[in-house]
């Protein structure tokens, strides 16, 4: 349930920010245990990946700045902004959850 509700808050937080939750997800996965990533989504926690999340959220910030550019930005960003939250909650839930063995 735990990994339900992460991967959903995650996701919402995409809503607004199509980068930040990524970028917190891969470096709390490459960098704790308070984000374990099943298999098929390592790929978050590579440094490259997390390279290329933190230049888009500079980029946006920095576009986000500009009025046209921000608009421009805006209507780009509502496609990858629902990417972003679905990706997140992938990475959030891990199917079938863990289980646990004494």
């Amino acid at each position: 349930m735990l990994e339900v509700l992460t991967g959903t808050g995650l996701a919402s937080a995409a809503g607004l920010n199509a980068y930040v939750p990524l970028l917190a997800v891969g470096l709390a996965a490459r960098y704790s245990d308070l984000m374990p990533l099943g298999p098929g989504w390592q790929w978050l926690e590579h440094p490259a990946v997390l390279g290329l999340l933190g230049v888009l959220l500079a980029v946006e910030f920095l576009a986000d700045k500009v009025p046209l550019v921000d608009s421009v930005n805006d209507a780009v960003q509502t496609f990858v902004r629902s990417a972003s939250g679905g990706i997140t909650f992938g990475a959030g839930v891990q199917w079938p959850p863990p289980t646990s063995r004494p």
